[in-house]
Order: structure tokens, then C-alpha cells, then sequence
């Protein structure tokens, strides 16, 4: 729950940062998703789950999802259970 926390604390500071900016805030993310219009998801897991032995399975673990655009900033931050 920490880790949600301290998201939301810094989420309008990540919002317009390039994907290079982002990847040297937060590392690679756990899971990358292909949307249309060659936008993107990067998402990181904020807990635990079988998404850590098996990244192909499926987890209602808690996780933020940046909505990168395609011409690679980041435009939305969402938090669900999963990806989205």
C-alpha cells in the first residue's frame, strides 16, 4: 500500500516525461502493453504475485499502468488490480 502512496505523491510529476526520462526514474517495467495508434502501457507491479515466477500469467496484484503516447510521453497513470 506504501508503494501506491508514494506514486500518487509523485504521479503529476511523471505526467509529460519521455519514456527514456521514465525508464531512468523507475527501471524497466514489469510488463509492456501494445495499444493502438502506437501508444503503449508500461507497467509495474506493487505487489507480489504469479506474475513474478510467470510473466504471461494472469494476477489481480496491485499495479500502475503510464499510458505512453506515440510520440513517447507519458500522458495517463492509472492504478488497477492487474494489467490493464
Amino acid at each position: 500500500m506504501g508503494l501506491v502512496n508514494d506514486f500518487k505523491a509523485v504521479r503529476q510529476d511523471l505526467k509529460a516525461k519521455s519514456a527514456n526520462e521514465i525508464g531512468k526514474i523507475l527501471g524497466r517495467p514489469d510488463s509492456e502493453l501494445l495499444d493502438d495508434r502506437n501508444q503503449k502501457f508500461y507497467i509495474y507491479f506493487l505487489e507480489s504475485g504469479p506474475q513474478c515466477q510467470d510473466p504471461k500469467l494472469k494476477t489481480q496484484s496491485r499495479s500502475v499502468a503510464l499510458r505512453i503516447s506515440a510520440i513517447g510521453y507519458v500522458t495517463e497513470i492509472t492504478f488497477q488490480r492487474g494489467r490493464p
